[in-house]
């Protein structure tokens, strides 16, 4: 269950920068910058992030129930990507414990993906099979 959702950014592992919208409270536990007023009134929000590229992610593991979750990793240089802490306090969604923080380990960092020969996924305007 996601709490709200905001428009963050993501910076990719060649520095380009790229808008997505994620669980707020995840997203600034996990290094995403905020979109600000002021980039949206200079005209320099970056771009969506493409299809093509697949965010780095942690997986996060409550140690009571186990349960486990994938938190998006919003910068390389982040504190949770670079090995910095080993545990993050995230709420519990159901249970005995629901809605307080509890302490999640970290088990396992999983690198971006980016699928270069994919590019955008652009549409060429041809049907299938079309070979016009």
């Amino acid at each position: 269950m996601a709490g709200s959702l905001k428009s963050m950014v993501y910076t990719a592992d060649d520095g380009n920068e790229y808008v997505v919208k994620i669980d707020e409270s995840n997203g600034e536990l996990a290094g995403f910058g905020d979109v600000t007023i002021a980039m949206e009134i200079a005209g320099i929000v970056p771009p969506p992030l493409p299809k093509n590229i697949k965010m780095r992610y942690a997986v996060v593991q409550e140690g009571g129930s186990g349960s486990a979750r994938r938190i998006q990793v919003g910068n390389p240089a982040a504190a949770i990507w670079a090995g910095n802490i080993f545990t993050l306090l995230l709420p519990i969604f159901s249970g005995t414990l629901a809605g307080q923080a509890v302490a999640w380990g970290i088990r396992l960092l999983v690198e971006e993906v980016a699928n270069r020969a994919l590019g955008n996924s652009a549409d060429t305007g041809f049907l299938d099979d079309d070979a016009t």
